[in-house]
């Protein structure tokens, strides 16, 4: 395993679970959701895909 992104081959997935403080799950979703189009554009060329998914104040990110 290396910690040096020029090492790497291949693809990098990463998860990230994020869970908003109580009350704050729409204010989270509206911070991730212009994340989430800058990612799926072309201001980050190299990201294959960029998801989020929701669950009350929990969301969980998938990113390749």
């Amino acid at each position: 395993m290396t910690s040096k992104p020029e090492d790497i081959a291949g693809h990098v997935i990463l998860v990230a679970h994020l869970t908003a403080a109580p009350g704050k799950g729409e204010e989270a979703q509206a911070v991730i959701r212009k994340v989430m189009e800058s990612a799926n554009s072309a201001a980050e060329p190299g990201t294959l895909v960029y998801r989020v998914s929701r669950f009350n104040e929990e969301f969980v990110h998938f990113e390749e």
